[in-house]
């Protein structure tokens, strides 16, 4: 997966593959790796000279694809048996055979990918495969991703364009490919990586209604960062996980005669000369339902699984002494910063505590690289923040922000979202998903299930996208 060069994701990225390879045993699969290789690029200037020279062509050529062939191998089994590792190194080339083998007998896959002028498909189920491009061009695709993003609001969206996106995506052989599963694993690229798809009306439809055919009502969805196909852990293990929730931070004082900001700034606004704008921060709007989120889910561990830090006790310095490794669920219930245009300087991040005066190493933001070389052991973790699918840059790849973060540093699943959250729907899709999952659901079909259950409820404005389509599960 290519990271913008130089940018504190990238160092990050590079932290994250030097921990993966003091593995031992794959360290000496590395190693072996890094000869093969150095073998095939000696191998590669013998063929220039031999082309050159006239020499023996034939035979320098053979030995020269016999190596390319053992590093390509070798290089495939790592990646199969650590993923991460392909992650932290540029991401899985898709093998249909392994991907046909990963998924589960009621899952397809689906990618979609922005290429030169075009957008391009693949569907693959279990038995079959298939690969089309868009009718329509990549620069008008990606112009109705932005169209729909734009409108969003709670009282609605621009539906022609959602369900044009749909017709363009989901084809008729699209859709045969696929076939009945209930499951749909997305592979998204570029700007299809903010695209909602559960929010995709499958017919037309003129006004949101209660029984408005959203693609969330057909599948249960769930994004894959890369072709890696990840063994499915489900069901987790309430009663034998520990809890670790964090919530409820305390506000950045505000100045005396502070103006209050309209709007969720861009992550670049929070910073001043490098370091956490204090001032800015203290703007956020304050989220009176985090802390009820925390608790509400930690009930399901009992006192002796679940470990709470709200208030005070939400700070950079608290959370970095404790072993991060131990808890199998880890809920961050605050604010989440979308990255800005200063790059090297800002980055996604959570919101945490100010800080006590006098306090150094800490700024109270938790920055996506912070996160990535941090020590995480959780099977699953919910940023029920604002925008944490959000990357580091427009032209970073998919979630390359601070869910990325969070799957380089071991965890697996995440349960992310992509604009702002009303946090009594936060809570209501955190608990629900939680509960679904601990009795045995698959997480994807947990998600769902929270999802249409919400829209069926009388919360405010339940049954519009803008509400329920933010949420998304990374992984498995």
């Amino acid at each position: 997966m290519a990271i913008l060069a130089g940018s504190k994701i990238a160092q990050a990225n590079r932290l994250v593959t030097e921990r993966l390879v003091a593995d031992p045993t794959l360290g000496e699969r590395v190693r072996a790796l890094q000869d093969k290789v150095r073998a095939l690029q000696t191998a590669d200037r013998a063929l220039l000279r031999a082309l050159a020279t006239a020499g023996d062509v034939a035979a320098t050529r053979s030995a020269r694809d016999r190596l390319d062939a053992e590093v390509t191998g070798l290089r495939a089994a790592i990646s199969r048996d650590y993923p991460r590792w392909a992650e932290a190194r540029g991401g899985v080339k898709p093998d249909l055979a392994q991907v046909q083998a990963g998924l589960g007998k009621d899952e397809a896959l689906l990618a979609v990918t922005p290429a030169f002028g075009h957008v391009y498909l693949l569907a693959i189920s279990r038995t079959g495969a298939r690969v089309e491009r868009t009718v329509m061009s990549r620069a008008a695709m990606v112009a109705l991703v932005d169209r729909l993003r734009a409108t969003m609001t709670p009282g609605g969206m621009d539906l022609p364009a959602a369900h044009t996106l749909y017709s363009q995506i989901f084809t008729p052989a699209i859709r045969e490919t696929l076939g009945k599963v209930h499951v749909l694993r997305i592979v998204p690229t570029g700007a299809f990586a903010s695209l909602p798809f559960a929010l995709l009306p499958e017919r037309p439809v003129a006004a949101v209604e209660r029984d408005t055919p959203w693609l969330i009502r057909r599948y249960a969805l769930a994004v894959q960062p890369s072709f890696a196909m990840e063994a499915d852990k489900r069901p987790m293990q309430v009663a034998a996980s520990r809890f670790l929730g964090v919530g409820a931070p305390l506000p950045f004082p505000a100045a005396a005669n502070a103006t209050p900001a309209p709007t969720l700034m861009a992550a670049n606004q929070y910073y001043r000369g490098g370091a956490a704008d204090g001032e800015a921060l203290s703007h956020l709007p304050p989220l009176p339902g985090s802390a009820d989120e925390v608790r509400g889910v930690a009930s399901r561990y009992g006192a002796q699984g679940a470990t709470l830090m709200l208030g005070e006790a939400a700070s950079e310095s608290a959370l970095r002494a404790l072993d991060l490794s131990t808890y199998g669920v880890i809920l961050f219930a605050t604010h989440g910063l979308v990255s800005g245009q200063m790059e090297g300087v800002t980055e996604p991040a959570l919101v945490l505590s100010p800080p006590a005066p006098g306090a150094t190493g800490e700024d109270g933001l938790l920055t996506a690289s912070e996160v990535a070389a941090m020590r995480i052991g959780a099977d699953w973790v919910i940023l029920s923040a604002c925008n944490t699918a959000a990357g580091d840059s427009a032209q970073a790849p998919a979630y390359s922000g601070l869910a990325q973060a969070f799957r380089y540093a071991g965890a697996g699943s995440l349960l992310v979202s992509h604009w702002p959250v009303r946090d009594d729907a936060s809570a209501f899709v955190t608990l629900e998903t939680v509960k679904g999952a601990e009795r045995g659901l698959p997480r994807a079909v947990a998600l769902q299930r929270a999802i249409l259950k919400l829209m069926r409820s009388n919360r405010p404005g339940a049954a519009q996208p803008y509400i329920w389509a933010p949420f998304i599960l990374v992984g498995r």
